[in-house]
């Protein structure tokens, strides 16, 4: 039996209590439950009221000037079957929670919170056949990615009191993407609720930080190995890169919401600007090529292919997006069937809106690949994402057009995800055409500095004499050693779907570069392991064997400063840390020009470097 614990905090006044009995007894739970009413807050003066002060860290505010006594309150609960905890002390809810856990002796509870409104049948025993899932800790009505770490961004107030409290915010709160269920409605074991640190909520602060906080109810049961799911209207459960396209909490228009509450119902009710703001608080920038959320969990297109096709017929699918490459993208499928010729293997090839005879031409040179035509060029992202959506197989390569793959690589990236199910991307070493190593694989996550020293010719020259000392690049040699990158170059990866499933897909924000780092990020904050395969190899051509860029690209840039912004690095910092970066490699440029037979190269670059020094400033 599952003890359904509902919070009623009665300086709030009858009227929530009433509206979640109504809802109660529309929505039958369809699951062998016990109703147990948390009493927090009233007292037994029938005359003028309790002048308790409100604690609940999400329902402070409108709460009644006179305080309705016990009896006023036992009265509404007359007709339902139920059982009383009375506190005589008022406590915030979680803490509330706490002290309702200690006293009940179900193995399973589910806690609803005073503006908590039941939405449909059978909303019960969605909860409990997602929590009781295997390796799920906590199933939720709703979840957020927000973080009071971010709520700072744009708001106008100097660059120095902007980081002073960012920084503030970050001693308790992790960065934006935060996942974490909101404590409105959630179900959890009972010795996890007595192991998830209720008691800890004394104040709102308490409270807020043990929802959503570095130290959260969430984050401590995916230390256990324990995940989180969304539980939606329909029944289905949602991974935390599924979240913002769940139609439930700010997302859509909820229209797949389980359990509603007070912050439901003033998104209902707020304006659209207002709508899009509250829900780029909850799941980040909005990409408007993408009809609800942008990216992170892209929402799958009406015309997403329904095959029913088993993904245990193939080994693995192979997914290239192409734009304007068709020569390249024959030799690297040819280099596949070359060299993985006993694999079953289904290829998909996304075109990006090339629209010069691409798509016809890879569709009868390839007769047997699936050839993606997309109808304009959002980015490698969206690409890589509707290779996903457009394939079956678990296991999945995603190649550049320029890579050739060398014998015996996709055999060993395939039977190594095989061999080790916790591990979500393994790249191979790459090469080029020469055959020599390149480097692939990352010490860290990159910040402000390293994308800084991206950006900056000087030192970057200085440090490819010392690989070993690179900051943020794992040498090849390293990676032969063993070394275990923080992520890898997204030239060839090899992907578990379910790993993408669980973080979500590539955010469609980025046009081109850093894309895939972003991602991985999400992939390592869910426990997925990232790993370069020295047994495998596979050659990059890079942009078809020339390397005649001048400067980096304005993608590059732009990719940058979104990657840094969604780590909650002001902007104002990013670009003047990247624009300092920019102006010295144009005043090295400079220099150079001035000597001997360097000219006409190094002028060029310089224009190309101021170039992207205005876009950096403006």
């Amino acid at each position: 039996m599952i003890g359904l614990v509902y919070l009623v905090w009665a300086p709030l006044g009858p009227e929530p209590l009433r509206a979640f009995l109504r809802s109660y007894h529309a929505h039958p739970a369809q699951a062998d439950h016990e109703l147990v009413i948390v009493l927090n807050g009233a007292a037994h003066d029938t005359s003028t009221g309790a002048s308790t002060k409100a604690l609940s860290h999400d329902a402070s505010a409108n709460c009644d000037a006179k305080t309705p006594s016990r009896e006023e309150l036992l009265a509404e609960l007359e007709h339902t079957r139920h059982r009383l905890i009375v506190l005589e002390q008022p406590l915030i809810d979680l803490a509330a929670y706490d002290e309702a856990t200690k006293q009940l002796e179900h193995e399973w509870l589910c806690f609803v919170n005073s503006y908590s409104m039941i939405l449909t049948d059978g909303w019960l025993r969605h909860l409990a056949h997602a929590v009781q899932l295997p390796g799920v800790g906590i199933a939720g009505a709703s979840g957020s990615w927000e973080s009071q770490a971010q709520w700072t961004r744009g708001e106008a107030r100097t660059w120095l009191r902007q980081l002073s409290a960012i920084r503030s915010a970050r001693r308790d709160y992790p960065r934006f993407p935060n996942p974490h269920i909101r404590t409105t409605a959630f179900m959890l074991r009972r010795q996890a609720a007595l192991e998830a640190g209720l008691s800890e909520a004394g104040d709102k602060r308490a409270a807020y930080l043990l929802e959503s906080g570095k130290s959260s109810i969430t984050r401590r049961l995916k230390e256990q190995g324990q995940r989180a799911l969304v539980v939606g209207r329909d029944g289905q459960t949602y991974e935390v890169g599924e979240w913002a396209q769940s139609g439930t909490y700010r997302s859509g228009d909820q229209h797949n919401l389980l359990v509603a509450d007070r912050r439901t119902e003033d998104w209902q009710r707020a304006s659209p600007r207002l709508r899009q703001q509250l829900s780029r608080d909850a799941w980040g920038d909005p990409n408007p090529a993408v009809p609800a959320r942008a990216g992170w969990a892209a929402a799958i297109p009406a015309d997403h292919p329904s095959t029913g096709e088993d993904p245990a017929i193939h080994d693995a699918a192979v997914v290239i997006v192409n734009y304007r490459t068709p020569e390249l993208v024959e030799r690297c499928l040819e280099s596949v069937r070359v060299t993985a010729a006993e694999l079953s293997l289904e290829a998909v090839v996304v075109d990006n809106a090339s629209r010069d005879g691409s798509v016809e031409r890879l569709r009868a040179a390839l007769p047997s690949a699936k050839v993606v035509a997309m109808e304009e060029n959002r980015g490698f992202a969206a690409g890589v994402n509707a290779g996903f959506r457009h394939s079956h197989a678990e296991l999945v390569v995603v190649l550049n057009p320029d890579t050739e793959v060398r014998s015996g690589a996709l055999q060993a990236l395939l039977e190594h995800l095989r061999r080790n199910p916790r591990t979500g991307v393994v790249a191979p070493l790459l090469e080029d055409s020469q055959g020599h190593l390149a480097a692939n694989g990352y010490r860290r996550f990159p910040g402000l500095f390293t994308l800084g020293l991206d950006l900056c010719l000087p030192l970057g020259y200085a440090l490819s004499y010392a690989p070993s000392l690179h900051p943020y690049a794992l040498s090849p040699a390293a990676l032969q050693a063993g070394a275990r990158p923080a992520h890898v170059c997204g030239a060839a990866m090899a992907i578990r779907r379910s790993a993408y499933a669980q973080a979500g897909p590539l955010d469609e924000g980025f046009f081109l570069y850093l894309e895939e780092t972003e991602w991985q990020q999400r992939i390592a904050q869910q426990s997925w392991g990232i790993e370069v395969l020295p047994a495998a190899r596979v050659c990059h051509l890079v942009r078809g064997g020339g390397d005649d860029a001048l400067a980096p690209s304005p993608h590059f840039l732009a990719g940058a400063l979104r990657y840094l912004r969604l780590r909650g690095v002001p902007m104002v910092a990013s670009r003047t840390v990247l624009a300092l970066a920019l102006a010295a490699s144009w005043a090295t440029l400079c220099l150079i020009a001035c000597l001997p037979g360097k000219r006409t190269t190094a002028t060029r670059q310089a224009r190309a470097y101021r170039s992207l020094l205005g876009q950096a400033l403006r």
